[in-house]
């Protein structure tokens, strides 16, 4: 007859302790990695908006002393329009 050795440490269970560390270690990268894309979203989206601002007003620009003025009128609504965060935290000034 064949006998077989058998540690003495029973290891049962293991397998489920070294699952449940992957599995934490899996989705904490998966959330950093969709925290980071929103974020450069985010980022990519306010810039959309600043540019298109500035656009708007240096063509408003007509070298008049009252042009800087009728510049910031003509910017700030439509970085408002392209702004795509809730509006309760932006004015214009």
């Amino acid at each position: 007859m064949i006998r077989r050795f058998r540690d003495d440490r029973d290891e049962r269970g293991a397998i489920i302790a070294l699952v449940a560390l992957s599995m934490v270690a899996i989705l904490t990268v998966a959330a950093l990695v969709v925290d980071i894309a929103v974020l450069k979203s985010d980022r990519r989206f306010d810039r959309d908006a600043a540019d298109a601002a500035a656009t708007s007003g240096a063509l408003d620009l007509d070298g008049s002393t009252t042009g800087p003025a009728s510049a910031c009128a003509v910017a700030w609504p439509t970085a408002l329009l392209n702004h795509r965060a809730s509006s309760s935290g932006v004015t214009s000034p």
